[in-house]
């Protein structure tokens, strides 16, 4: 099966370089016929952001979302399309409709990926003031914690991730999930001495 796909990428690939848009429009809709549509999708969008046609890569991303709108990743793969490129506001919107779509147990998945994509290419506040919300609501959720501090870590603001991995360790959890951020903060500060 992902070899039949490999083919296809390859034709689609050879269309985008030397075809017209038409004769890959055609290659594509042969490859959704004959794969299953999403990962056909994936590497459409893939094929156009690797060549620079970003305003295709939007119109079929746009597609994506109607097409498979209770799919996370597909958010997900856009919303991140979208900061990667600056559209700030666009994806912040993404977002707001991305949560209009999704079940409400994918609510925490999207807005996680969505903070962490602001700490990359946005607005580090913002993501800080997502995961804090995020937090408020699950505040039990050692993975949010985890991911979280990971990306504070990268900010280096060293007196805020230790107030964070402070509140972590004080929480109401499992022994075993306790002894997992007690050793994360014990890697973080041997980190910070060897600095």
């Amino acid at each position: 099966e992902q070899e039949k796909l490999n083919v296809w990428v390859g034709l689609m690939n050879l269309e985008n370089m030397y075809g017209t848009q038409d004769s890959l429009m055609s290659t594509f809709q042969q490859a959704l016929q004959q794969n299953e549509q999403l990962p056909v999708y994936y590497k459409l969008t893939n094929i156009y952001q690797l060549s620079d046609k970003l305003d295709l890569a939007e119109q079929l991303y746009q597609t994506m979302t109607k097409k498979f709108s209770n799919e996370v990743q597909v958010w997900i793969r856009y919303g991140m399309f979208q900061m990667q490129h600056g559209r700030l506001e666009a994806a912040r919107n993404l977002m707001k409709r991305s949560l209009k779509s999704l079940s409400k147990q994918q609510h925490v998945t999207i807005i996680s990926k969505f903070a962490q994509f602001e700490f990359k290419y946005g607005d580090i506040e913002r993501g800080r003031t997502m995961f804090e919300s995020l937090l408020s609501s699950y505040p039990r959720c050692v993975d949010l914690w985890c991911v979280y501090l990971d990306m504070m870590i990268q900010t280096n603001d060293i007196t805020t991730v230790r107030e964070i991995f402070e509140r972590a360790i004080s929480l109401k959890v499992s022994v075993k999930k306790m002894k997992f951020l007690f050793k994360r903060y014990l890697k973080f500060e041997e980190y910070q001495m060897r600095a």
